[in-house]
């Protein structure tokens, strides 16, 4: 039977998208079967410690082996320890390449990288609740699992080489990509471009699929767009900046440009329900058709050059050192009293606020001391009215920083210390006191709170307990009690 030059093309053009569409269906049910594995219960939400990261670990080690990632000396695993709270814990990197097909260009390298740890799991009135982590990040797991497959079969489309990294302790605040960066196996002035797919699972919930840090790349907007418009995918939030809640940030800081792959927190970020069954399967096999001509491209061009958003952005943020010295101003806010040592009664309280300035110094990202000079109004009801100090309080507190990395650079502090109030003027009751007979005109007490840093901006509580007594003579000795609200701005 003929048939039209025009009615074959058509039939033509019908065969060739059913076909892609059995692709692009497969696919996605690859994607499910490695979420499904990576977030099952018996993986205890991979973490810290826990024979489920692990099986995760293993798990990755075998699919890049399988796909035909090379590794590099010494194995696809690098190990390194690394402190969590009070304990040191264990981490394990999982890295192999691809060797690029461009004799010019193969000694250059573009990474794609996910964290494949998550929160574990904790008990409550004996039950055990897992973390399953499927969004976060089991599914950019399997996304870089599937582009080193196709990559690694299609060799012709890398013209530089390809790194391909399953980072850990990301959750305990980007150790894996820190690791990574300051141990890298090839020369890191030779890795261009990095890119972190880190909640990949959400495209349908996002209606897109977000590039933050795309500006971060001299011409990277402009091709992500062409791309986009030619496969019908949407791009939401982009960006100039390196985000730092994600393994951009270490790289980001040695000045390589660095993009954030991800569909929002759309599942149920950090909760038991994040499970593999809420998942986009069919939008992550549309990022990965984006993400692969994106890296195709960019991988045989002649230069990948850092935007100038990104040159500035390596300037100010450099990488972190073992001492970290800030400083800031600082307002408490609140009430104080006095104590009648050795008696069952207090005061009543009255307003009480301090400011003045305060330093930080950070000690390997955990231990943390800070001294701060401050002017003080404190004070307590007495009868006929109220007691009031003018005073120079210089605490000396010493602590825990738990950093967190969440889209700020933030993190909670838990302190203890010393202080010494040098006393400027006193009045009871309207009535002056003077600092021969009277009052006394210095205290030492201890002081103890917690702040939660978002940024350079702290928010938390301050308490501060009198040792030595407010009145010279006085039977029982009387002691000054301060609670405040605190409130600061690192400069």
């Amino acid at each position: 039977m003929y048939m039209s030059g025009k009615k074959f093309l058509l039939h033509l053009i019908i065969f060739l998208s059913g076909i892609s569409t059995v692709l692009s269906q497969d696919l996605a049910d690859k994607f499910r079967d490695h979420v499904q594995f990576l977030s099952a219960d018996s993986l205890e939400g991979r973490g810290v410690g826990t024979r489920g990261k692990e099986i995760a670990r293993d798990y990755i080690v075998n699919q890049f082996s399988e796909a035909g990632l090379k590794s590099f000396e010494g194995g696809y695993i690098s190990g390194f320890d690394f402190r969590k709270d009070l304990i040191w814990a264990k981490g394990e990197n999982v890295a192999g390449y691809l060797e690029g097909s461009d004799p010019g260009l193969k000694d250059e390298y573009i990474l794609i990288g996910a964290h494949y740890d998550h929160l574990g799991y904790e008990r409550k009135a004996g039950t055990k609740i897992i973390y399953p982590g499927a969004d976060d990040n089991a599914s950019g797991v399997a996304a870089i699992i599937e582009m080193a497959r196709h990559f690694a079969g299609n060799r012709e489309q890398l013209g530089r080489s390809l790194i391909v990294v399953a980072f850990d302790a990301e959750e305990s605040g980007l150790i894996g990509s820190y690791k990574f960066v300051d141990q890298s196996p090839v020369d890191l002035s030779k890795i261009k471009l990095m890119f972190s797919f880190d909640m990949v699972g959400m495209y349908e919930a996002n209606q897109g699929m977000d590039l933050r840090g795309i500006g971060t790349l001299s011409g990277g907007l402009d091709l992500a767009q062409s791309i986009a418009r030619e496969i019908s995918l949407n791009i939401n939030n982009k960006g100039n900046s390196v985000p730092m809640g994600t393994d951009t940030y270490p790289f980001g800081t040695r000045g390589i440009p660095s993009i954030h792959v991800f569909t929002s927190i759309k599942s149920p970020y950090h909760k038991p329900e994040d499970k593999y069954d809420l998942l986009d399967y069919e939008g992550m096999a549309k990022i990965h058709s984006f993400s692969t001509e994106f890296i195709s491209r960019c991988s045989k061009l002649p230069f990948i050059k850092p935007s100038e958003e990104m040159k500035t952005f390596a300037v100010n943020n450099p990488e972190p050192k073992a001492v970290k010295i800030k400083s800031g101003f600082v307002f408490n806010s609140g009430t104080g009293y006095h104590n009648y040592k050795g008696d069952f009664y207090k005061a009543k309280p009255v307003y009480d606020f301090g400011a003045g300035i305060f330093s930080s110094i950070t000690i390997k990202n955990f231990i943390r001391f800070e001294p701060a000079v401050l002017y003080d109004f404190n004070g307590s009801r007495i009868q006929g009215g109220s007691f009031r100090r003018h005073s120079v309080t210089v605490p000396l507190n010493a602590g825990i920083f738990l950093p967190v990395y969440m889209g700020f650079d933030g993190g909670f502090y838990v302190f203890g210390g010393g202080y010494y109030r040098y006393n400027l003027a006193a009045d009871s009751a309207s009535v002056k006191l003077d600092f021969t007979g009277q009052a006394e005109r210095t205290e030492w007490g201890y002081s103890f709170g917690f702040k939660m840093e978002l940024s350079k901006f702290i928010i938390g509580y301050t308490a501060r307990r009198g040792i030595t007594g407010v009145f010279k003579q006085d039977d029982p000795e009387i002691i000054q009690n301060s609670n405040y609200l605190t409130f600061g701005i690192k400069f």
